[in-house]
């Protein structure tokens, strides 16, 4: 496997070729990744900055699964990393998947990204590339709307989830 961006490993793919130097202010920033949440079709990998681990705000990077699943998200990553504690879907190749472990259509793309973000806690940011923005803007409304029916206030609700979404 080639990444875009140099890197190569053969036993690794997705999200983990990104693992590339962070810079910040011009000197370079440890950073750590590991697998925190794994289902049969996605794993949920988080980036988290050594030098800094309180005090990041969570964030959700929904990453395309059209053929160049998160590698191309590198630069992204790279970036929010800085700032964020980051979080990437990094989808498995479906035809990896035996079919044993169920089909995947929009409802499971639903269900996955409200399991990831109830699995995260509030408060987090969800950011979508791309192919998974619709899916994301429904996951937001979902949650939005039945969080909204718990609670009396209407701020309360909308400081749940901040839905950021890239065309």
């Amino acid at each position: 496997f080639q990444a875009e961006d140099g890197i190569r490993d053969i036993g690794v793919t997705g999200v983990q070729t990104c693992a590339l130097p962070i810079y910040k202010d011009g000197s370079f920033t440890e950073f750590s990744q590991e697998t925190v949440y794994s289902t049969p079709f996605c794993n949920l990998i988080r980036f988290k900055r050594e030098d800094k681990t309180d005090g990041l705000t969570k964030i959700l990077l929904v990453a395309p699964m059209s053929g160049h699943f998160a590698t191309l998200l590198t630069p992204t990553i790279q970036t929010l990393v800085n700032d964020y504690e980051v979080y990437v879907t990094d989808w498995l190749n479906i035809r990896d998947i035996p079919e044993s472990k169920g089909q995947f259509n929009f409802d499971s793309f639903l269900s996955h990204l409200i399991e990831f973000l109830e699995f995260l806690e509030p408060p987090v940011h969800l950011m979508a590339v791309c192919q998974p923005t619709v899916a994301a803007l429904a996951a937001a409304a979902y949650m939005e709307e039945s969080r909204s029916e718990e609670h009396t206030s209407e701020l309360q609700s909308r400081q749940y989830l901040v839905c950021r979404l890239l065309l």
